[in-house]
């Protein structure tokens, strides 16, 4: 029997009738609670003492990026789901806007079984790795049909196929993407269509790295590495026939307390950041008493104080506030808004001294990677002076730090 007539063989065994593509509806799960912590109060005689007020750009959005790995097909409908902010924690499927496209989903693996092969290897024609409003996208351009996904956690070690060597993938968690009936080769013609990169690793909010480690006897494997756990979607689109895999970004972190007529939200336009971007996030305190506008007393520095704590390492900075007891109007309709703002104090001799003398000297907010838990609280007094009715209210969301 020829090499030939094996494969097409090989083939004939694998999906005799084509079914639908299979979903699965995406489960939620629900947000943790912030954890409150109580700040130290510091006198204004504290020896070193920083407050550097950061302006904040609010609304960011990740907008469509290029393709990566040469010109690709443009889609015929790109969704961008509405992200609502909620606190930090697992992360829930957002469902996309355009009812064509299928619900992220969150439970593993993900199927799809062939459509339009004849039993036939396709043969990759591009591929190519986009930035969305929501989502990170994989798309797979083929000459006829698309061939049937499995997409399912990994587990190191990380090894090529056929060979067994080692490789390394960066990204947490790492999925394996496995396209039964596929290949870069047209095994007729000897042609190889798709010559652009096979090992992806675009900068982008969710999609860390996406890298061939076989193309052998028709599978087509692939690991994809990204920016913690999420929900993902497969579909195909036609005209040209495409596979697409969806990476969703975790919604806008965003946490809140409440006492009494007041309210303090801290909120961020995202979870992960680059360590070359600067961080922008921020507080506001809500009042909803009776009369409508009322006067707090507090820090002269304003109300509202931040603290980082680095969950990953050591290094923390406890907030520093003055004890001047400045008045502080705030109305039902006239919050208080505070961009984040540097505070706190360290000693010449402390170990991570040197750390702190450049985290104060930047005038905007860069952190190294890892993942930081950013409190923000809100220390007055509502009553006639700094000691009659104390009020403290604080919320925390965690961010993560790339390189």
């Amino acid at each position: 029997m020829s090499a030939m007539s094996d494969l097409r063989n090989r083939f004939r065994s694998l999906d005799r009738q084509p079914a639908p593509d299979l979903w699965a509806e995406a489960t939620a799960r629900p947000p943790a609670a912030p954890q409150p912590s109580r700040l130290p109060a510091l006198g204004p005689a504290l020896a070193v003492v920083a407050v550097v007020i950061l302006a904040v750009v609010a609304g960011i959005q990740i907008g469509r990026g290029p393709l990566i790995g040469g010109p690709g097909p443009s889609d015929a409908a790109s969704a961008e789901p509405s992200v609502q902010p909620s606190e930090s924690g697992p992360v829930p499927s957002v469902q996309p806007s355009n009812p064509a496209e299928p619900p992220f989903v969150c439970d593993l693996p993900i199927t799809m079984t062939a459509a339009g092969t004849d039993f036939h290897p396709l043969v990759t024609q591009d591929i190519g790795v986009e930035a969305h409003d929501g989502y990170d996208r994989i798309v797979f351009t083929y000459d006829g049909g698309t061939p049937s996904l499995e997409l399912d956690l990994a587990q190191p070690p990380y090894v090529q196929d056929p060979s067994g060597l080692p490789m390394t993938v960066n990204g947490s968690p790492v999925y394996r993407v496995t396209l039964t009936g596929a290949t870069k080769f047209d095994t007729e013609t000897g042609d190889q269509p798709y010559t652009g990169p096979t090992d992806f690793q675009p900068g982008f909010e969710q999609i860390v790295q996406f890298t061939e480690f076989g193309d052998f006897e028709a599978v087509h494997n692939w690991y994809l590495g990204v920016n913690g756990g999420t929900c993902l979607r497969a579909f195909t689109l036609a005209d040209p026939r495409r596979l697409v895999i969806d990476v969703q970004h975790p919604p806008a972190p965003s946490a809140q307390t409440a006492d009494g007529d007041f309210r303090l939200t801290i909120s961020a336009p995202r979870t992960v950041w680059r360590t070359d971007e600067v961080i922008e996030l921020g507080a506001t305190l809500e009042y909803f008493g009776t009369p409508r506008e009322t006067t707090l007393r507090g820090s002269g520095s304003g109300p509202v104080v931040f603290s980082l704590v680095e969950l990953t390492g050591e290094r923390r900075m406890g907030a520093a506030y003055t004890s001047d007891c400045a008045t502080h109007v705030i109305g039902v309709d006239d919050p208080i808004v505070t961009p984040y703002q540097k505070s706190g104090g360290y000693s010449a001799d402390e170990p991570d001294a040197a750390f702190w003398e450049a985290f104060f000297a930047d005038p905007e907010l860069h952190l190294p990677p890892g993942q930081w838990r950013v409190t923000a609280e809100a220390l007055f007094d509502d009553g006639p002076d700094c000691t009659a009715n104390p009020v403290q209210l604080s919320a925390s969301i965690v961010l993560t730090i790339t390189e």
